[in-house]
């Protein structure tokens, strides 16, 4: 039977969509954040974003240094986040105006006792700046593993957003890119008429598993790349990695000039290859990447640039620590070399040289003489131009010797279903990624979840990894893949008894990759908002 053919029966089995009312949900204000600061300014931005229906946001309490505070409360005028606005002054409004506040210790809720009135629409994000304007008087504490716009705390009603610390009024700004700050606080609201709807992803996917980036993330005690060169051979269809010893001794060329970087800079190391040198132990082509001092994946993957990495907080004599940054290039390569570059605040020498040849892709990573008490991880590895898909880390010393380790010239993941929160008198749009390059279409059918994803092979299809994430079905549309993308939209009728009321959806495409020449997606349920 032709994949065609099974496309057209599968569709044909997923037969009105089905309806499950969903069980209300009880306010649960306050939401919490923490209060276990170990750092602080005079504000905190930050963003709340209802999930299951409108809030107010009436009161809050805070965390504040030993003293008595003046304290100041805004929002984004017109609502919207934070982000963007943080040293805008004209973008907030001021809500409240709140002089001599005692605080009643450090890490313990200091109430406010406030009606802030302050709205927060359904699924979007809602800017708040908590300030004292007599000092330095908030207590956060540093979104280690968070940046900001990540969600930090939540319940049933309400997402509290990692923000940023800011100093008075709408000054300094303390946290991203590579990380965030985190407003102390009990957040009091009250719960709207409506309901939000949401989309909830369930079960898996199947086919892909190709990634085009590498990398491992190590604590600098634990770094066990000392004396060892990491290699990257362009094979024309990814690249073939491999570890071994180092030559050792390394040094800068002859002809090797020290750059002027500043401590977390970025900058273009001149000449002809179009490289860019970061002060923190990565480089990239053709523009600058992130200049943070944590190392982060997130930020690496989704960088703009192709880099090399050997990520850490770093701090060369020309940004006011010790060690030199030297950059060459000899025909179509060139050379970085971070040579006896302090970490920061160690005075303990990094020795780091990356290679790059510009025409043929092939890279080298070479590590000499490390500090193991630098203040941050050292995050290794290579990745293109993002973003890019996370594939897990590698434990690159595990390659020596021997060992090979092959990426993709670009990410295939497996087939994926997300969606938009559903809403009576609007449509669900619904996008399918990551379709196999020789299916032309997807097709998404609509039912009731399964409890209990159902294997393909168990209806006589050979495509190992691929279920059915549907119960019954009750119809399909199919979707024009474009770049690996397709989103079909269902119109949702403006009729109030659908609020709360729930629908399902899974996708599947054509493949060469099994027997049964079909991929399929994980589910997406969607329940109803207005």
């Amino acid at each position: 039977m032709c994949s065609l053919t099974i496309l057209i029966i599968l569709q044909m089995r997923f037969l009105s969509i089905l309806f499950a009312a969903t069980a209300a949900v009880t306010a649960q204000s306050p939401l919490t954040t923490t209060f276990a600061s170990n750092n602080g300014q005079a504000g905190n931005m930050f963003d709340v974003r209802p999930t299951s229906a409108p809030v107010t946001i009436d009161d809050f309490d805070v965390n504040l240094a030993a003293g008595t505070w003046d304290l100041e409360i805004y929002t984004v005028i017109g609502g919207g986040s934070h982000v963007g606005n943080e040293q805008n002054p004209a973008a907030w409004q001021l809500v409240a105006s709140i002089p001599g506040v005692v605080s009643a210790g450090p890490n313990v809720p200091t109430p406010l006792a406030q009606q802030l009135n302050i709205a927060a629409p359904c699924g979007v994000n809602t800017g708040i700046y908590v300030t004292t304007s007599n000092g330095t008087g908030i207590n956060y504490t540093t979104g280690t593993g968070f940046v900001v716009g990540d969600v930090y705390a939540s319940n049933a009603d309400l997402q509290f957003l990692a923000g940023t610390g800011n100093g008075y009024p709408f000054g300094a700004v303390f946290g991203p890119p590579a990380g965030s700050r985190i407003f102390n606080g009990n957040i009091y609201y009250t719960v709207g008429a409506g309901s939000c709807g949401s989309a909830t992803s369930y079960g898996s996917g199947c086919g892909g598993g190709d990634f085009a980036s590498a990398y491992e993330q190590l604590g600098t005690a634990a770094m066990d790349l000392d004396g060892m060169i990491i290699t990257g051979l362009n094979i024309g269809a990814g690249y073939l990695i491999q570890v071994a010893p180092g030559a050792g001794n390394v040094a800068q060329g002859p002809s090797a000039v020290v750059l002027p970087l500043g401590d977390d800079d970025f900058q273009d190391a001149g000449g002809t290859l179009g490289i860019w040198v970061g002060s923190n132990g990565n480089i990239a082509r053709n523009g600058a990447n992130s200049n943070g001092f944590t190392p982060d994946v997130a930020t690496m993957l989704s960088n703009a640039n192709e880099g090399l990495y050997a990520w850490t907080d770093l701090h060369s004599a020309s940004g006011g620590g010790g060690g030199d940054i030297l950059y060459e290039e000899n025909g179509t390569e060139a050379t970085v070399t971070y040579l006896g570059v302090s970490g920061w605040n160690t005075g303990l020498p990094n020795t780091v040289q990356f290679k790059w040849d510009t025409a043929t892709g092939n890279w080298s990573i070479e590590f000499d003489g490390l500090n193991t008490t630098n203040p941050e991880d050292w995050l290794v590895g290579y990745s293109p131009a993002g973003p890019n898909l996370d594939p897990g880390a590698t434990d690159f010393s595990a390659l020596n010797p021997g060992g090979v380790l092959l990426t993709a010239p670009f990410d295939s993941a497996a087939l994926e279903l997300t969606g938009n929160a559903p809403k009576t008198g609007a449509n669900w749009d619904l996008t399918t990624n990551y379709i196999d390059p020789i299916s032309p279409v997807s097709i998404t059918f609509f039912g009731m979840a399964a409890a209990t994803p159902i294997p393909f092979q168990a209806i006589g299809l050979n495509a190992p990894g691929c279920d059915i994430n549907l119960m019954t079905t009750d119809g399909s549309v199919s979707g024009l893949s474009v770049a690996g993308s397709s989103t079909v939209s269902v119109p949702i009728p403006a009729n109030p008894a659908l609020v709360g009321a729930q629908l399902s959806a899974q996708s599947i495409c054509l493949t060469v990759s099994n027997g049964a020449n079909l991929f399929s997606s994980n589910g997406v349920t969607g329940t109803i908002g207005n």
